[in-house]
């Protein structure tokens, strides 16, 4: 009961207005009324501080370059999306130019597969958990065969992640006709529904390499995320190559664990690195660089969407300032 009234009480302080419709004066409603303007104001002058940059180094950076650039595991950085390899999957994908960490996520896993394997024609790719991502029809039209998969429907959370568009329950869901064309892509791409936490043992072995994008942080835990990564050695023959994105908490210290979305921090990489070892793989050295650019130290508040094409390479998630990392595994 105690509880119950506190929790109105708190809602008849956080009302605009009181019954009478006068505007609610108490000095909590004046102090946290105007924060919602504030952040937005602060978002307003974030993109436009990043779009006049744009305009700036558009002449001075991102000349597109396939080549090989020394990729290793690491941190979201803005000097990775205003690189060369960068601004050449850019085009590749046919995403826009902006300092998002979704496109340094496209950008990674195309760019780290592309130094491990150097070439894509005949290559034989499982996307876990690929949602209406573009890398399905980008490697397909790379002449690469691709099994896409995403979480069959009865798992936990699946319906939530199809509101938000974010999950496939089939192959067309998947085709980019911006990429290529419906007759290559149904020629190179086939569809299956995997749980990420039991990979089918008909996988094992099969493909010269694997992926996933901000998934390994859905899985229900830390630890979760971290066996399916040692797990998806597995899929691949010998040499083969993993690449992986998840959410990464900068700080040291506590972190969330045992929800929806789990927060990953150094430790568990250092870890990860460790068991991947003893499971016959290596993972790539990491980079903890976080970036010397304005948009690097700029942390995205939600609401993440109030403004289009923001700075999203940092953001708030729960109050941990956090970003992407991406894992580079191979199977010795």
């Amino acid at each position: 009961m105690l509880e119950e009234d506190l929790d109105q009480g708190i809602k008849n302080l956080m009302r605009l207005t009181v019954e009478s419709g006068a505007p609610n004066c108490n000095r909590l409603n004046e102090t946290l009324r105007t924060l919602p303007h504030l952040l937005l104001n602060t978002k307003t002058l974030a993109y436009e501080l990043s779009r006049l940059k744009s305009v700036i180094d558009q002449t001075q950076h991102g000349h597109p370059q396939l080549g090989h650039y020394g990729l290793t595991t690491k941190l979201c950085t803005a000097a990775d999306l205003e690189s060369s390899w960068a601004a050449y999957w850019i085009r590749q994908l046919r995403i826009p130019v902006v300092y998002h960490r979704k496109n340094w996520e496209l950008c990674f896993v195309m760019q780290a597969l592309y130094e491990s394997l150097t070439r894509f024609e005949s290559k034989h790719g499982l996307g876990f958990a690929c949602g209406m991502e573009k890398i399905p029809s980008c490697l397909a039209s790379l002449n690469a065969v691709i099994t896409a998969t995403d979480a069959p429907p009865e798992v936990s959370g699946v319906e939530r992640w199809s509101r938000t568009r974010q999950h496939s329950s089939g192959r067309d869901q998947l085709f980019h006709a911006d990429l290529i064309s419906m007759e290559a892509f149904e020629s190179r791409v086939c569809f299956d529904f995997v749980d990420m936490n039991e990979i089918p043992d008909q996988y094992q072995g099969r493909f010269d390499f694997c992926w996933s994008i901000c998934a390994a942080e859905h899985l229900g835990s830390i630890e979760n995320g971290m066996r399916f990564m040692e797990n998806s050695l597995g899929v691949l023959k010998s040499g083969g190559v993993a690449v992986h994105t998840l959410e990464f908490n900068l700080d040291e210290g506590e972190t969330i664990d045992g929800w929806p979305t789990v927060l990953f921090q150094r430790r568990h990489i250092e870890e990860l690195s460790q068991r991947v070892s003893k499971a016959g793989g290596t993972l790539y050295t990491p980079d903890y660089d976080e970036g010397r650019s304005y948009h690097d130290r700029y942390v995205d508040t939600p609401p993440y969407n109030a403004i289009a094409n923001q700075i999203h390479l940092k953001l708030d998630i729960d109050g941990f300032r956090c970003t992407c990392i991406g894992l580079i595994l191979r199977k010795n």
